[in-house]
């Protein structure tokens, strides 16, 4: 079992950690689930920024339009 977890070539296999000396199938497993919900954070947070964004530029531009309208009276 030693060789099939040190010696197979796994990159680009679902579920691939490199072997860290005295890691445990336990301990891999929460390794993974944390990068997965570290993952779907960065994912999260990433669509919020975005959305600022967006409702800074609305902003900006509704000023600007009045800024316009009141130059026009």
């Amino acid at each position: 079992m030693h060789e099939t977890i040190t010696k197979d070539e796994r990159r680009g296999f679902c579920f691939f950690w490199e072997y860290r000396g005295g890691m445990l199938i336990p301990a891999a497993k929460e390794l993974e689930e944390r990068q997965s919900q570290r993952e779907k954070a960065n994912r999260e947070h990433r669509f919020a920024r975005i959305g600022l964004w967006i409702a800074a530029l609305a902003l900006v531009a509704q000023v600007v339009l009045r800024v316009i309208d009141l130059s026009k009276s």
